[in-house]
């Protein structure tokens, strides 16, 4: 599910309990997807930034992330942000700027790192147990982020988000992107088991997958799985994904998707440069300037059509009823 109308307003957070003005907590209330939950709270510190509020000093997930927590964990109350993420000093609240609004099916390219990244840094650096995870992954596969080329294609729901592009296109967009890096590897992450065989089939063993990470088999959201399924319980299955989403992010070439996983992948990035995008109509983005500006304004002017064909269609309606 988008998480895009379901941040409530600061005085909505505190109305209902969600952010303690005393002592300084944002409870991150969010119940979906991981990175969606994610969003939320980012949104949720935008909220309380923009109606002049002391800016959290903390962030506690004990009233969220079920799908990421195990059932003790759920039934306890168990705040899981230690496991998941490190925040930084609280007394950086006071450098921080200000924060801007954030599309998760924007381009991002056009993001606002230097604005954005402080706030990452202070509330989303990867736990110690994800960095660790992160290096056991590098030793097992021998991954050199520097000769890298990652490829992120998410699929399952998400078409009830976006327009998704074939993984052939994907697939194309590799093959050329590796003509001109022909000293890297590539790094196929996918929630479809289908893709990950498809970019096998294409690369063979230039292509390397993560065994750790699960995938679905019938279009069933992987956060979704039971603990067999994704073969650990859940809560370890949120620090994988910040542990994996992160090193992804340090990658030299990324084909990103466009979705709440692909936003923090750049989030955790800090930039957009080498970063590939197909966007919400799917199409490929290019991060280089001019070939982003002609993306840009094609999708600005297929908003105004659409835009003017509803108003020609009412003046019609209209008419028709004079």
């Amino acid at each position: 599910m988008s998480p895009a109308r379901t941040a409530p307003s600061a005085k909505a957070l505190s109305q209902k309990g969600e952010y303690d003005l005393s002592t300084g907590v944002l409870y991150g209330g969010h119940n979906f997807g991981f990175f969606s939950c994610c969003c939320v709270v980012l949104w949720n510190i935008r909220e309380i930034q923009q109606a002049g509020l002391a800016l959290p000093r903390r962030i506690d997930f004990s009233r969220g992330f079920a799908p990421f927590k195990s059932d003790v964990q759920r039934a306890s109350g168990a705040d899981i942000y230690p496991l998941l993420f490190q925040a930084g000093d609280a007394g950086e609240n006071q450098g921080l700027p200000r924060l801007p609004r954030i599309n998760q099916h924007g381009i991002y390219r056009l993001l606002r790192y230097n604005r954005i990244t402080p706030f990452i840094q202070r509330h989303f650096q990867p736990s110690a147990q994800a960095l660790e995870i992160q290096e056991r992954l590098i030793t097992r596969y021998n991954i050199d982020p520097a000769k890298t080329l990652a490829v992120v294609y998410r699929g399952t729901d998400k078409s009830t988000e976006v327009k998704l592009a074939p993984a052939e296109h994907y697939v194309a967009l590799a093959h050329q992107l590796l003509m001109l890096n022909p000293g890297h590897r590539l790094w196929i992450q996918t929630d479809e088991w289908v893709v990950r065989q498809a970019f096998r089939r294409a690369f063979g063993e230039r292509c390397f997958y993560l065994h750790e990470m699960p995938v679905s088999n019938n279009g069933k959201v992987v956060h979704q799985l039971d603990e067999q399924a994704l073969q650990m319980d859940r809560s370890e299955f949120g620090v994988m994904l910040v542990a994996v989403n992160s090193l992804l992010a340090r990658c030299d070439v990324v084909v990103n998707h466009t979705g709440n996983m692909a936003l923090w992948l750049c989030l955790f990035r800090g930039h957009g440069r080498n970063v590939w995008q197909f966007d919400d109509e799917g199409r490929a983005v290019s991060p280089h300037g001019l070939a982003l500006f002609y993306g840009v304004a094609r999708r600005f002017w297929i908003k105004v059509k659409r835009k003017l064909r509803r108003w020609l269609g009412m003046l019609t309606r209209t008419g028709q009823h004079v």
